[in-house]
């Protein structure tokens, strides 16, 4: 939607001769675990490049600072759900059906809980009604 096809196909290009290089000289030495490297390095590698080239294609400046709150509130979410689960394992014989259930519920709730006081939805509704203004003016980029 963007016209920017050629650009995703040039990140794409590096991306792939990123992860054919990493293979090449980790797997050799490190096994699983420079295959595991190689895919979270080149993955974080091909987000970081679109990521970049989306935000100088729409122009659009995105917000960091909430989306960086509502990730630490994730892995807080995450972090506390795995405590209890831990907990409930040690003092009983739960199963761990019910151990995920306990898990599931605890994340929901603390980020549902979280994000509801959050700024970062009323941020993302005021982005997306200048966006769409600007559309309207005929002063989207191309």
């Amino acid at each position: 939607g963007l016209g920017a096809q050629l650009d995703s196909m040039k990140i794409n290009i590096i991306d792939a001769f990123c992860s054919l290089v990493l293979v090449f000289f980790l797997v050799p030495r490190l096994g699983v675990n420079g295959y595991l490297l190689t895919v979270y390095f080149c993955e974080i590698l091909n987000f970081i490049l679109s990521f970049t080239r989306l935000i100088k294609v729409s122009g659009h400046r995105p917000a960091i600072l909430p989306s960086l709150a509502a990730s630490a509130l994730s892995v807080a979410a995450g972090a506390g759900a795995v405590f209890l689960s831990g907990l409930i394992r040690l003092h009983s014989g739960i199963p761990d059906a019910a151990r995920i259930a306990v898990f599931v519920c605890v994340y929901s709730a603390v980020c549902t809980l979280c994000l509801k006081k959050s700024i970062i939805f009323k941020k993302a509704g005021s982005t997306t009604v200048r966006m769409t203004k600007r559309k309207k003016r005929g002063r989207a980029v191309s």
